[in-house]
């Protein structure tokens, strides 16, 4: 049996972190697998209770980041780890690094932007290249953008987010009046823009039908002059 280590940031509500929790669960039926919190402290009841109610194994790290570095590296020699799942750059880097001292056969980053900061593209693209024996993106833009920098795609592959269906599929019967719903944090990585020009080119074809974004973060004011620009406050 596979011994498998997902390793995340922090337990905070992310959509890095969902994910995490996500994989683990899944991949327990059938494998060996950790949860490993590289800022152990940082958590939410939310995450604990998931983690508890389903028996998942965590590992929560903690000190200094080298005294981090050196129990998630004894972690990974005592359990033999044959697999690491990361997501951001943090554990992608020390998931990198610190696997292969450790012996561990495939470290498998992740991806989850299309943009990096000039400090974190080198990086990242030094990590997927060379370091990393593969990489996951949750997105298709980020996925070519990066192509175009030398990052290399056979290195690669595009997963989408995973989720849970908590109900039974509702069916509803068919109506002339259409809802859309976007739901995210409002970043620039969300591409609103793109959603609500999207949205003036559906006016032509569906007369019915409303438009409601769902979310909070710093871009809102900016998503305001763009519902005005295109007119599309009707919707």
């Amino acid at each position: 049996m596979k011994n498998i280590c997902i390793f995340t940031n922090t337990l905070f509500s992310g959509g890095a972190e969902k994910q995490a929790v996500l994989l683990t669960k899944a991949l327990n039926e059938k494998y060996n697998v950790w949860l490993a919190v590289y800022y152990g402290d940082e958590t939410e009841q939310k995450f604990l209770d998931i983690l508890k109610e389903n028996n998942l194994k965590t590992i929560f790290l903690n000190g200094s980041h080298l005294k981090r570095c050196f129990s998630f590296y004894k972690f990974l020699k005592r359990e033999s780890v044959d697999i690491i799942f990361s997501y951001l750059l943090t554990t992608n880097l020390i998931a990198g690094l610190i696997g292969k001292i450790a012996g561990v056969n495939y470290v498998v980053g992740g991806i989850r932007s299309s943009e990096f900061s000039k400090k974190k593209l080198p990086l990242q693209k030094i990590l997927q290249n060379h370091i990393n024996k593969f990489t996951i993106y949750n997105n298709n833009r980020g996925f070519k953008e990066l192509a175009l920098k030398g990052f290399r795609n056979e290195r690669a592959l595009i997963i989408s987010n995973c989720f849970e269906l908590t109900t039974e599929p509702i069916i509803r019967k068919k109506c002339e009046h259409i809802t859309i719903i976007s739901v995210g944090r409002f970043e620039k990585e969300k591409d609103y823009y793109t959603a609500i020009k999207a949205i003036t080119f559906l006016k032509d074809k569906f007369k019915k039908f409303n438009y409601i974004i769902i979310g909070y973060g710093k871009f809102e004011s900016q998503i305001h002059d763009w519902i005005n620009k295109f007119k599309a406050s009707d919707y």
